[in-house]
């Protein structure tokens, strides 16, 4: 294999060449795998990785580092200061924290990048964030029916999903984008819903 010749002798050759080149280099790598697991497996070369691994660190996730968040916020929103100006509201940075990053860094900062184009104004709001986001809010709250049923009756699926959709319109002042996203639907659903369920703002 050239890469293991190359960084047990720290010399190559160039494509077509004759003449042997001695270099000096720090090789960085970076992954999420488990690398003896995948040595095991036979999905990672054992002398590649003796050749690799001189100095391991461990990076835990994001989700792990939740004080990190808000400084990464702020600093790719800063990133792109040339060509957005922007904060973050209170209740968007909230759902930031809670979510978990299974994407990590990178996700977050898709997430930065898309929020900068979406905003309306100077603030990214949480009408800025993508779905997933949301929906980690909404699993974490407990469904709460507007009333209960009364003693010896139960609620058909099709009541719970319309107290469910009115206690979600209730909550955003009957803004349907809004409900939509938290309720992880298109808006042509929910308006659809809204019609066979008979809801409207009275």
């Amino acid at each position: 294999m050239k890469l293991l010749r190359v960084l047990e002798t720290r010399t190559f050759f160039r494509v077509g060449g004759i003449k042997q080149v001695k270099v000096d280099f720090r090789l960085v790598a970076a992954t999420n795998k488990n690398l003896q697991m995948e040595v095991q497996e036979n999905r990672f070369r054992q002398d590649l990785l003796y050749r690799i691994n001189t100095v391991t660190v461990e990076i835990p996730p994001l989700r792990e580092r939740k004080d990190d968040i808000r400084i990464l916020v702020d600093h790719f929103i800063k990133k792109a200061a040339n060509k957005h100006s922007a904060t973050m509201s209170p209740e968007a940075m909230e759902l930031m924290t809670e979510y978990d990053w299974p994407g990590n860094v990178r996700e977050l900062k898709n997430v930065i990048e898309r929020a900068l184009v979406l905003m309306p104004s100077g603030e990214i709001t949480i009408d800025c964030l993508p779905l997933e986001v949301y929906n980690k809010k909404q699993a974490m709250a407990p469904f709460q029916p507007l009333d209960k049923p009364a003693a010896g009756s139960t609620l058909s699926l099709a009541d719970i999903e319309k107290e469910q959709i009115l206690a979600t319109l209730n909550k955003v002042n009957w803004h349907r984008g809004k409900a939509a996203n938290l309720l992880g639907i298109t808006p042509k659903t929910l308006y659809r819903k809204l019609r066979s369920y008979n809801l409207q703002n009275n």
